[in-house]
């Protein structure tokens, strides 16, 4: 399983990239990173990692850790499973 994590030193890092690609699948981003890396010049100010975890993990786990995180960290770091959407 792989999973984008979606975060940065800036402020909001998450919920900018959510805003911009929500509704993209997950999976287009992780095979095709490059095309989803903040603009340097811009006012884009996200860093996107792929974590590769050995094994599968339930759906119920999934939802599970996302039900605990705090709301507000989650406008800075966010991350999604490869079968996700991105969500603004």
């Amino acid at each position: 399983m792989r999973i984008l994590k979606v975060g940065g030193g800036a402020d909001y890092a998450a919920l900018s990239f959510g805003q911009k690609f929500g509704g993209t699948p997950a999976i287009d981003v992780i095979n095709d990173i490059s095309k989803y890396e903040a603009d340097e010049d811009g006012e884009e100010y996200w860093e996107l990692d792929v974590v590769e975890i050995d094994g599968e993990v339930s759906q119920s786990f999934i939802d599970f850790v996302k039900g605990e995180m705090d709301y507000d960290d989650t406008k800075h770091v966010m991350w999604f499973h490869e079968m996700e959407v991105i969500t603004p």
